[in-house]
């Protein structure tokens, strides 16, 4: 049976194994990052914690979102049979509602440890129980082949979808998504586009939509900054909004 994304229902005492403080790298709205804190305790049952090496956990974890959607689609469902459950408790704050709304829109958190050598945990999976208002991780029991995957679709390259003040939004040019179909493309300021050609560290990215509809948008890359952009968007953006599959929504 596939593991589910609703918060551990266990009759298990829960209780505090590690606090300290997540770090959360957000994309602003003027396109660069703002780094939000959030303090943060984790618990657990002891049989969950018996089995941690908790003394050599850090006391500063980075949190990074990736769409729940994308998550699905590399199958790392599969990789949460772990019974390893854990409950992120969150100081109230303006942060933590901005990361609840972000959880609710279809994101999903990679809680990474960056490990000292003795730490036996190099990142937890965080989900949000919309019906219990609770957030939980989920402590897989094969580190390497869960970090493995998201590192390649999600990471890489910064393809990182972050959240912009209070609101979901995608802001950033150095936002990338790789579908089903192995094509990547990449997001600039309201529109997607794909990968045209490259030649070293410099891309040719054209616009999704630009042959159906006559739309002459493209941009150039080069080592992941823009060089040069040629919009002339002629199209709206729910027609291709659509196309993937409400990704967006």
């Amino acid at each position: 049976m596939a593991p589910s994304t609703s918060a551990p229902r266990v009759s298990e005492k829960m209780s505090q194994f590690w606090s300290g403080v997540i770090e959360w790298k957000r994309l602003t709205k003027a396109g660069g990052n703002k780094l939000a804190l959030l303090n943060c305790t984790l618990l657990a049952a002891k049989r969950v914690t018996d089995n941690l090496n908790v003394k050599a956990w850090p006391k500063t974890l980075q949190l990074h979102l990736v769409p729940k959607l994308a998550f699905d689609r590399i199958g790392l469902i599969r990789y949460l049979s772990s019974r390893r459950a854990v409950v992120f408790v969150f100081r109230n704050s303006k942060v933590r509602d901005e990361l609840t709304i972000a959880f609710e829109k279809g994101m999903v958190g990679c809680v990474k440890l960056s490990p000292p050598p003795d730490c036996d945990i190099k990142m937890i999976i965080l989900f949000y129980d919309n019906t219990r208002k609770l957030f939980f991780g989920v402590i897989p029991e094969n580190q390497d082949e869960v970090i493995s995957p998201i590192f390649r679709k999600s990471w890489k390259g910064k393809r990182i979808l972050q959240i912009a003040g209070s609101s979901f939004n995608l802001v950033n040019f150095k936002v990338f998504y790789e579908n089903c179909c192995g094509r990547t493309y990449l997001w600039y300021k309201g529109f997607w586009y794909r990968k045209y050609k490259e030649s070293g560290a410099t891309i040719w990215w054209v616009c999704y939509k630009r042959s159906s509809l006559k739309c002459t948008g493209s941009i150039i890359t080069d080592a992941g900054e823009l060089v040069k952009t040629d919009p002339r968007h002629t199209h709206e953006k729910n027609v291709w909004q659509k196309a993937f599959h409400g990704l967006l929504s």
